[in-house]
């Protein structure tokens, strides 16, 4: 079953992923563009990475890449000179503007042939196997897993 849920969610990336190519972005650098836009305002490289969930570190080749496209620019913090904002640029904006609408549209088409009480309960048990996902510790599960032993075939005389 869980499976399942992550072959479904590898389809639906890829279908993001395709309209994401089709404007010249990775997925990271469309949420990074997205994550900016809908916060109405510059954000830190800090900010920007802990909503994606990565290291400063490749936060900073993906600013460094979207700054030479001329997506975003990075502008002094007005309090603090050791830090740096990151706001979008014209360019960048009207990128946002092109490829949110298709993305929203993607997804719209995916869901169309669900019910309201599909969409629910997909919702539901996706919230449900990430709680548990949170709440088991991974390593320890697998490490007390017993290991396959496999059988041999029936009508096998050894």
């Amino acid at each position: 079953m869980v499976r399942a849920f992550v072959t479904t969610g590898s389809v639906l990336l890829d279908a993001m992923a395709a309209v994401e190519r089709r404007h010249g972005l990775s997925n990271a650098a469309a949420q990074t563009l997205a994550i900016i836009e809908g916060a109405g305002e510059a954000l830190a490289p800090s900010v920007i990475a802990e909503r994606l969930m990565i290291t400063t570190g490749s936060m900073t080749s993906l600013l460094d890449t979207l700054e030479r496209r001329g997506m975003v620019r990075r502008r002094p913090h007005p309090s603090d000179r050791r830090r740096l904002l990151v706001e979008l640029t014209d360019d960048g904006e009207a990128l946002v503007d092109a490829f949110l609408p298709e993305i929203v549209a993607v997804q719209t088409a995916l869901a169309a042939g669900l019910s309201e009480a599909d969409r629910a309960a997909a919702v539901h048990l996706s919230e449900r196997l990430a709680a548990a996902a949170g709440t088991i510790d991974v390593l320890s599960v697998a490490a007390q897993a017993k290991p396959r032993v496999k059988r041999p075939p029936d009508g096998d005389a050894s």
